[in-house]
């Protein structure tokens, strides 16, 4: 596939799944064998999980949006420059804390990579400040204690 071709799967994953929160066309752009990276955690991610992950973070933050800033293709992989927002207004939970609502805006900033095969994103990695978005949603930190 092209560059653009490619590019414009990504921007369904944004736009269709994420923003426009459309269940039903995921399986025209996203393998139900997808695998996503966290870092050094490996996971699966059906559809079914995806919807999951996906009603977590909308019963936090209602007004979740995506803005994709840049996306840049080669080959088989596209990357992303993306930011994220909304307003706490429902329990979140994040890099293992339970975040209670805060009503504080989110602004966070994500780096996406994902690979296309066969017209479908099949593998993705992302990474984002988890500790910085538990600062802007209040979550007090405990200081760690020597020894």
């Amino acid at each position: 596939m092209s560059n653009e071709a490619n590019k414009a799967i990504v921007m369904r994953f944004f736009d269709e799944y994420w923003n426009g929160r459309n269940f039903d066309t995921l399986g025209e752009y996203i393998s139900p064998d997808r695998v996503h990276h966290f870092g050094t955690k490996v996971e699966p991610q059906s559809h079914d999980h995806m919807r999951r992950m996906h009603v977590l973070w909308y019963d936090a933050l209602p007004d979740f949006r995506y803005h994709v800033e840049h996306l840049i293709a080669e080959g088989d992989k596209v990357a992303a420059f993306v930011t994220f927002t909304g307003t706490h207004t429902g329990t979140h939970h994040v890099a293992g804390r339970t975040a209670p609502p805060s009503n504080r805006p989110l602004n966070e900033a994500e780096m996406f990579l994902f690979r296309i095969a066969g017209g479908k994103i099949v593998e993705s990695w992302a990474t984002w400040d988890r500790l910085g978005v538990l600062e802007q949603l209040g979550v007090p930190m405990k200081p760690s204690t020597p020894g």
